[in-house]
């Protein structure tokens, strides 16, 4: 692939977050972001064959974003799996309050209908599944026995995410409260003890 276009396909996934942003998904479509990024509709066409390849382009870069803001959480040892799932969501927390098209990926994961909400819940998934694989073999560290912690993880994740789309819920905000809610999670998190 030529480096422009790879540059053309980089234009129009962040221009596809930007519409998604200022207009939602009613006012997301295939013209829409080909005037945002400049471009004629027939490369969106042609690069990602339509709207539904490039809701999966934008998909897939909000899982490479989210992979990427989570390298670092486990170069440094961890007492207990307690430890290792509150240092996640705090890297987590951090990469949403920092990361508006990350906060944009969030909210259609989250409430978008299912056909634009798919790309972005697979790709998230696929990231997380792969971290805690990694942690593990990594690490040693494994959930307590008898729990449910990959519920008890989704909750807690899903929590960060909603409270990263919501901006600012019963005066609590990610973006503002960074400490508070980094203390939040550490104490939810010592469920898993």
């Amino acid at each position: 692939m030529s480096k422009d276009r790879q540059e053309t396909e980089a234009r129009i996934v962040a221009a596809g977050f930007g519409v998604l942003a200022q207009a939602g998904l009613p006012g997301f479509g295939v013209n829409a972001v080909a005037r945002a990024a400049g471009c004629d509709k027939k490369l969106i066409y042609r690069y990602f064959e339509g709207e539904e390849g490039l809701l999966a382009a934008m998909g897939a870069e909000s899982g490479r974003a989210m992979a990427v803001a989570l390298q670092g959480v486990l170069r440094d040892p961890v007492a207990d799996y307690a430890a290792l799932v509150a240092r996640l969501l705090r890297a987590l927390a951090a990469h949403l309050a920092e990361d508006a098209l990350a906060r944009e990926a969030a909210r259609v994961a989250l409430a978008a209908p299912e056909a634009a909400a798919a790309p972005f819940r697979a790709a998230r998934a696929a990231v997380l599944r792969e971290w805690f694989q990694r942690a593990k073999a990594e690490t040693g560290l494994a959930a307590p026995e008898g729990a449910d912690a990959a519920a008890v993880n989704a909750v807690l994740i899903a929590g960060v995410e909603a409270l990263a789309v919501a901006g600012d819920y019963a005066g609590l905000s990610l973006r503002r409260d960074g400490a508070r809610v980094g203390a939040a999670l550490e104490r939810l998190s010592s469920i898993h003890r």
